[in-house]
């Protein structure tokens, strides 16, 4: 049984170490990473629903939770910026 929780705990981190290279390759500047990033959201808040997780692990989760979110956000505020500043320039040409 220990093994098996041994061998659980290496693939969990090894998933988490793939999720976070994921991610980071998704958000560099462009905005194709909302997607990772909400794929992400929904796993940290499917994993903190979970039996048994320890308060210190679920405070890590709440940091990274909080991390996504703020990255998300931020990232939607600038597109809408974006689209903003586009139609006033068409508006200034029409």
């Amino acid at each position: 049984r220990v093994a098996r929780e041994k061998v659980e705990k290496q693939k969990q981190k090894m998933a988490e170490k793939e999720r976070r290279q994921k991610v980071t390759a998704g958000s560099g500047g462009n905005f194709g990473g909302e997607v990772d990033h909400e794929m992400e959201i929904q796993r940290l808040e499917e994993e903190m629903r979970q039996p048994g997780v320890s308060k210190v692990a679920l405070y890590g989760l709440k940091k990274k939770l909080a991390m996504h979110k703020a990255t998300l956000l931020r990232a939607q505020r600038a597109k809408e910026q974006k689209l903003r500043e586009q139609q006033k320039a068409a508006a200034v040409t029409n």
